[in-house]
């Protein structure tokens, strides 16, 4: 009989990589495992950025942080369990992270130059890697680890390496997305991980032809010719009889523009026609000094060899996945204006400043939404005592997710427990998870310490675990919840793990702005996904403020920040220096390690100074 554990991680894969590919309980805003082609690719442009600098000591720092967030890349990336690719990472790991500490000791000048003999022996190691990793089918070995992996932890991290490389290789998210609910869909028809696995040899594919078909408007008769003008130099303008009899698509007014893209799936030749075409209008604006005279409509159709579709643009469209952010904007914009009339001048400024790019940023281009996340970034962290914004966004947004870590896997448990105990009959079928939801209600929301006291009691959450086997995704998160409350050092590990993760991330983004701002160089689509967790950075940081900010409108922003900071480092040197409890025997290793109390503090710390 096959491992039960891989079995059991094969059918988590099937099911929670839904909420990485449609951003539930902001699942793809928490995905920091990056393309590592990509990662390797922007380590190279900066090295050869370094190379040609007149100044290299701020590039050089930036190249060191990035090559930092590599190592940990490198550490938890599947491949690494690969025969193929074991040695390679191992290598690059001994350089990047040498136990001499070789490389933080090269001379200050050599440091400052970026000329030590081991950067540049780095960096002649990532473009070989590069080029091996291009060769080989990378699906293939995602297949390999996907039917080996047997821990749940592992398989989070492969399926976002995954996600990544399906973008990165050029997949649509809208494709994404289809295909793996299509792959959830034959499991309950068929039950056969490893089949449906073994198949996904099917995304190897290479760009085919996809010709779109646009139909647009000109609202002036007098611009007509010169409209016509400007499509023509990047569409072909076909009149109807060249679309299918009866496509029930075209209408009476409307003029047809139609071109070929090579893609791997028709939503992103779809996305790539409107990137185009919206291109185009702006341009003819900017010629014209007119404003929308050229109109496309929102349906666009598309032809291959299984004939004429039609596809509405709502469907490519990925801010769909940030639509939370004009609730998050609402409520956030009550609580501000409640606070209007008592909060301090300097406080009124910043929070309107970055409450309006937050808002406004969904009608923004993807690389000026970036780049507004950051700015907003840059608003709210000014006031804290660092040097440099990267130096300020590396202590308090990690300190901020960190403090949040494990009330963030409570909430999601709890929420995705209780949308299930409202289907049909669950109540009676599950007994022990209806009196545990109905026990901890409290309103809308949970009793924090109630949940707490069920997961560190064994004869409590063992009916729990029990009924729970119906859900793997669910029994996973209760089982974790479990673990991290019951044995600290192992929540210590986890925060601390995550905290790195954070920080590494932060350097990765801030070199994308910059490489966006001063290098003039085009980056890809990917940007898109970086920038909801740019977003979720900016907004767990403004969320945290203006809530103690409700709770007394004298607090200035420095003063949240100090206390965000103060706090974690009290947190983090409790939690860190927590040792496994000795036990004598047996009945004393069933007790529980900590007490409600402890568990509610390692879950909600006391922010000092505030509360």
């Amino acid at each position: 009989m096959e491992n039960s554990g891989i079995q059991k991680c094969r059918k988590y894969f099937i099911f929670k990589i839904q909420d990485l590919v449609n951003n539930s309980y902001h699942t793809l805003e928490e995905k920091r495992q990056e393309s590592l082609l990509k990662y390797i690719e922007i380590c190279i442009d900066t090295y050869d950025e370094l190379r040609m600098s007149l100044d290299q000591s701020k590039l050089n720092r930036s190249y060191e942080g990035l090559l930092d967030g590599l190592d940990a890349q490198l550490q938890k990336h599947p491949f690494r369990l690969l025969d193929l690719y074991k040695d390679d990472f191992s290598r690059l790991h001994c350089l990047l992270k040498p136990a001499n500490g070789k490389r933080e000791k090269e001379s200050e000048k050599e440091k400052e130059n970026g000329k030590g003999p081991e950067i540049h022996n780095i960096h002649r190691n990532l473009v070989a890697l590069k080029k091996k990793l291009e060769a080989e089918n990378m699906i293939e070995r995602y297949i390999e680890c996907l039917l080996k992996e047997q821990v749940f932890s592992n398989m989070d991290y492969l399926m976002e390496a995954l996600v990544s490389d399906l973008l990165n290789m050029g997949y649509s998210m809208a494709y994404i997305v289809e295909y793996f609910k299509n792959q959830q869909k034959r499991f309950v028809e068929t039950g056969d991980c490893e089949q449906i696995i073994r198949d996904m040899k099917n995304l190897n594919k290479i760009p085919v032809g996809f010709r779109i078909f646009i139909k647009y408007k000109v609202d002036s008769e007098t611009q007509q010719e010169r409209a016509r003008e400007l499509l023509g130099r990047h569409f072909e303008l076909v009149s109807e009889e060249v679309l299918p009899a009866n496509n029930q698509w075209m209408q009476d007014g409307w003029q047809v523009a139609t071109k070929v893209y090579l893609a791997l799936d028709a939503y992103k030749a779809i996305d790539m026609a409107r990137k185009e075409f919206q291109s185009v209008k702006q341009l003819f604006d900017m010629w014209q000094a007119t404003q929308n005279f050229i109109r496309d409509d929102i349906w666009y159709a598309w032809e291959d060899e299984t004939g004429f579709h039609k596809i509405g643009l709502g469907s490519v469209d990925n801010t769909r996945m940030l639509s939370y952010i004009d609730n998050n904007y609402r409520k956030q914009m009550e609580r501000f204006l409640q606070l209007e009339k008592t909060v301090v001048n300097e406080n009124k400024g910043t929070l309107e400043r970055v409450l309006y790019t937050l808002h406004t940023a969904k009608g923004y281009s993807i690389q000026n939404r970036f780049l507004n996340f950051w700015s907003s970034l840059e608003y709210i962290l000014h006031p804290f005592p660092k040097y440099t914004i990267i130096e300020k966004a590396r202590v308090i947004v990690p300190e901020v997710f960190s403090l949040f870590y494990l009330k963030n896997k409570l909430n999601i448990f709890w929420t995705r427990l209780t949308y299930c105990m409202e289907k049909k009959g669950y109540k009676e079928k599950y007994p022990a998870l209806d009196f545990f939801c109905t026990d901890c209600r409290e309103g809308k929301d949970y009793s924090t310490r109630k949940v707490i006291s069920y997961l560190l009691d064994k004869e409590k959450y063992a009916p729990l675990l029990s009924e729970l086997s119906f859900h793997i995704v669910l029994e996973r998160e209760c089982m974790e919840l479990i673990m991290l409350l019951t044995e600290p050092q192992k929540a210590s590990k986890a925060i601390k793990e995550y905290y790195e993760e954070i920080r590494h991330d932060l350097n990765y983004i801030y070199r994308l702005r910059n490489q966006l701002i001063h290098s003039a160089k085009d980056i890809d689509d990917s940007l898109e996904y970086i920038s909801f967790r740019l977003y979720r950075y900016v907004n767990s940081v403004l969320s945290t403020i203006l809530y103690y900010e409700e709770k007394n409108s004298a607090y200035s922003i420095i003063d949240i920040l100090s206390s965000i900071d103060a706090t974690y480092q009290n947190y983090s040197s409790k939690l860190f220096i927590e040792e496994p409890r000795k036990k004598q025997n047996n009945k004393e290793q069933e007790s529980n390690t900590i007490t409600e109390e402890e568990g509610y503090r390692l879950v909600r710390p006391k922010y000092l100074f505030l509360e």
